[in-house]
């Protein structure tokens, strides 16, 4: 996004001024810190400070960051907070609010008195509330990855993601799960997350990838994936799950799992159907399976058409090289390659992707002899009732039944450490 200012009353001869362009890649900003540009979709409720000074959160690579903005100067500065992602809540005069979590840490309230124009990343945090101290991931660590596409062609290369999980010793003993995040123009964010919790207390490791297409790293880097998805994508996770066992010695390169929804669950049936030799299980919840059908049913039509790279209208003739289009970049046109066993979580009032794309996976990998299993829920897209959220549970039963020589004497592998 652009951030921009104009005077009241708006005519139609009113030229909004900008303040913050967007950024195609990066700039640097005050204090020469590195900015990649607003991908914020609201505000605080009163977001302003003395001296017309505007905060706001925005995803930032790997983190969510809280920034001030002087919109007379245009000055940027971000309120640092080193370990994890912060975000105002609330400012009152030059009073400051605000969130701080990461994975391990579950959100903290802090508060702080915002020093005056041109000195403001000087800002010092007081505690309101107690860090929480959590039982199971002691001995367990988080690491961001800058990775690059192997394509040297490609306009943009650059993409990142995050290891999380058990920092063991042992090599090649840690399991696993891969999960891209849906959108797919959104991104995974050092945040506190109770999967990543549960996960590592039962010794998965978790790499969250941000494939190209994802905020946080430019609008070049958002626009990249148009027209190319089911391919730069895919070969993005590919490429990070690779750097992944390269880096990190622990990981078992024999133990792997996908997990997803939405995209995310497009993107690891892509997975399981394009590299079915590499994956010992999947778990995909509302996955977008066969864009050429969802497009006739789902609420957000026109999204099928622009990420396959094309103008959405209802107008003239169809066009069947768009449905074409559509399909050939569907993980359905791969299901007859699918080995691992897969789970999917399917809610029977989602309007975005409507529940026949899971039914119609469903079908087709059991007639190919696929090892499946499709639980159907009384929700919506997301799935987020307490009772569905509970299920979660059944995903990590699901992984771990299929991990690769995961009994030893028929206890499991994980409860012997």
């Amino acid at each position: 996004m652009a951030l921009v200012k104009a005077d009241l009353p708006l005519t139609k001869y009113t030229v909004p001024q900008v303040i913050v362009d967007i950024v195609e890649k990066e700039i640097k900003i005050h204090n020469g810190d590195t900015f990649y540009g607003l991908y914020n979709t609201g505000f605080p409720e009163r977001p302003w400070a003395s001296g017309n000074r505007l905060l706001l959160n925005t995803n930032q690579k790997y983190t969510i960051n809280s920034y001030v903005i002087d919109i007379e100067s245009g000055h940027v500065t971000n309120l640092k907070f080193i370990d994890g992602s912060q975000t105002v809540a609330d400012v009152y005069g030059d009073t400051v609010l605000a969130v701080q979590s990461n994975y391990f840490m579950p959100d903290k309230l802090v508060i702080g008195k915002l020093p005056r124009a041109g000195s403001e990343s000087l800002i010092s945090w007081t505690d309101l509330t107690a860090t929480t101290d959590l039982s199971g991931p002691e001995n367990c660590f988080y690491v961001y990855l800058d990775l690059s596409a192997s394509s040297v062609s490609d306009t943009v290369r650059s993409f990142n993601a995050i290891y999380v999980g058990p920092n063991e010793r042992t090599e090649k003993y840690v399991p696993l799960i891969v999960w891209p995040h849906d959108g797919p123009h959104c991104a995974f964010a050092n945040f506190w997350m109770m999967e990543v919790i549960l996960f590592a207390r039962f010794g998965f490791g978790i790499l969250f990838i941000n494939y190209r297409g994802s905020i946080g790293s430019g609008q070049s880097s958002v626009e990249f994936l148009l027209g190319k998805i089911g391919r730069s994508d895919v070969a993005d996770c590919i490429t990070a799950i690779d750097k992944a066992l390269e880096t990190l010695p622990c990981l078992d390169p024999y133990n792997l799992a996908l997990f997803g929804g939405s995209y995310g669950g497009f993107l690891v049936t892509h997975l399981s159907g394009q590299y079915p030799e590499r994956f010992n299980s999947v778990v995909a919840h509302n996955p977008i399976i066969d864009m050429a059908s969802m497009n006739l049913m789902s609420h957000i039509p026109d999204w099928c058409y622009v990420e396959v790279g094309v103008e959405y209208t209802q107008r003239g003739k169809i066009d069947n090289d768009i449905l074409i289009a559509m399909r050939k970049a569907s993980p359905i046109v791969h299901a007859h390659k699918v080995k691992a066993p897969t789970l999917l979580q399917i809610g029977t009032k989602d309007l975005r992707v409507p529940s026949h794309q899971g039914t119609e996976y469903y079908l087709r990998l059991k007639a190919n002899g696929v090892h499946t299993r499709m639980n159907l829920y009384d929700g919506d897209h997301s799935l987020g009732i307490a009772s569905n959220e509970d299920d979660i549970v059944i995903s990590l039963l699901w992984i771990m039944k299929h991990e690769a020589d995961n009994f030893v004497n028929g206890v499991h592998r994980l409860n012997l450490a």
